[in-house]
């Protein structure tokens, strides 16, 4: 038996593109103003010191206009900020400070995340919403806030004894918004927005259906909706410290289930109403932010939560589509090897699949019943095709297989005699070549196709 040393590797990469027309459209230079204006007039009625705001809308905002237009986005963040900074009971002459803080977060989260480590912003995997997290959220929202609080206080806008409670609900404020606004944003309208050209991006966009293919039940949907009412419920009557574990379970069993769409849109939900509802239920907008600082605790398990689920959902929907793609490609292969058997069975070829490491083999049923036995009567082994061969001929056949492991020949086409059921000789024609090899060159695996051919005794030709 011939035998021979294995050591493959090999690596597939897919990195298909979408092509994404190279202009866009010129309303995407003035639309960060007036967008950026309208999360600012929103964000006010949650006022509390001079800056700073329980919820800020203009910078997820800008996160998810930057990601989808790029650097020209800025402009329009910049000069709302600057409009906008008395109304923040901060001083005009020095707007144009104020305004840095937040167009440098944005700034800083497209720069991290999609230029310097290159990530897609649709955030399509587990990597890439992790990754999002730490450089297009944690970090530029902690950089920008720092230096917000150190310029309110160098002029003198809240006292230095605030810095703290001030930078907290800060960063609680623009991680929630991030969490809450920008991730459901990106993930659920990138791919519509590129369709229509109102976004650029540099690889295809795949957009996941809302719910799985086996999840969209009558009884999940109405599953989902009770979880969401049950939600508002708990908010408005109970305390979110007391529950926030529950809070957690049905988020978490939602991502879990549904995968990273209902996820995301659950985290707004429960985000938000957690995050805001209290305060306008309990008359406390406008207070200042040493008010908020238990508020700050409850809020910190809510974010925790909200990440949790989306990174749970977001591993859900992956495994999904590692499922689908496998139930695919094995559908692909059943139909192949239905095409072939067809093919084989339609003509008088026979097929062989060598596994020249192991000496496993498949022999096909035609194959077998080319030397009359049925399908079960012969095992799948080179050494039952070995002991099969004419004595006379084996020495030649098997000469010619290894020259053809050695490259010596394109093709291994023998003709030879093979012992039958009944106890007679046939001849075999064969064609074959070896269709896998080591980094070394080495034949790891081999195929063929034979028939029969009784004039090759006259004709007394060797291959």
């Amino acid at each position: 038996m011939i035998s021979h040393s294995s050591g493959s590797n090999s690596s597939t990469t897919d990195n298909s593109s979408n092509s994404i027309s190279p202009s866009l459209p010129w309303w995407t230079w003035v639309a960060p103003l007036f967008i950026a204006n309208i999360g600012t007039w929103l964000s006010l009625w949650f006022k509390a010191d001079p800056g700073t705001s329980l919820w800020y809308l203009p910078t997820a905002l800008g996160i998810v206009m930057v990601y989808w237009w790029g650097p020209r986005a800025l402009l329009g963040i910049y000069l709302n900020a600057v409009v906008c900074a008395p109304l923040w009971d901060l001083p005009w002459k020095w707007s144009f400070l104020y305004a840095l803080p937040e167009t440098i977060e944005v700034g800083l989260s497209w720069l991290l995340f999609v230029k310097l480590i290159r990530r897609s912003f649709w955030l399509p995997d587990l990597v890439n919403t992790t990754q999002f997290l730490l450089f297009g959220s944690l970090i530029p929202i902690a950089l920008a806030n720092v230096y917000l609080v150190s310029q309110l206080v160098l002029f003198g806008d809240i006292a230095p004894s605030t810095v703290w409670n001030n930078w907290i609900i800060l960063f609680s404020t623009d991680m929630a918004t991030h969490l809450v606004l920008a991730v459901p944003a990106l993930i659920l309208f990138t791919k519509s927005m590129t369709e229509r050209g109102w976004a650029r991006t540099n690889s295809e966009v795949v957009r996941l259906p809302l719910l799985p293919d086996d999840r969209k039940s009558k009884a999940d949907r109405i599953f989902i909706l009770f979880t969401f009412i049950s939600i508002f419920f708990m908010v408005i009557f109970t305390s979110i410290h007391d529950y926030w574990i529950v809070y957690g379970l049905l988020m978490i069993i939602l991502a879990i289930r549904y995968g990273v769409n209902i996820a995301i849109i659950a985290s707004s939900w429960a985000g938000t109403l957690a995050l805001l509802l209290p305060h306008i239920m309990k008359n406390q907008l406008g207070l200042p932010t040493a008010a908020y600082s238990d508020v700050f605790i409850f809020n910190l398990q809510i974010l925790f939560l909200c990440a949790v689920s989306l990174l749970i959902g977001r591993a859900t929907s992956d495994l999904f589509n590692e499922i689908t793609e496998r139930k695919q490609v094995e559908e692909a292969l059943r139909a192949s090897e239905e095409r072939l058997n067809l093919a084989l069975t339609g003509s008088d070829d026979g097929l062989w699949d060598w596994n020249v490491q192991t000496g496993e083999a498949y022999f096909s049923p035609r194959w077998k019943a080319m030397l009359g036995y049925a399908e079960h009567e012969i095992p799948n082994t080179y050494d039952a095709w070995d002991s099969h061969l004419h004595p006379e001929d084996k020495q030649r056949v098997l000469k010619t297989l290894q020259e053809h492991f050695n490259d010596e020949s394109q093709i291994y086409a023998p003709e030879f005699r093979m012992l039958t059921k009944a106890g007679s000789w046939v001849w075999i024609r064969a064609r074959g070549r070896v269709v896998e090899r080591d980094h070394e060159g080495h034949p790891l695996r081999m195929t063929a196709r034979t028939q029969t051919s009784p004039s090759a005794s006259r004709r007394k030709r060797y291959c």
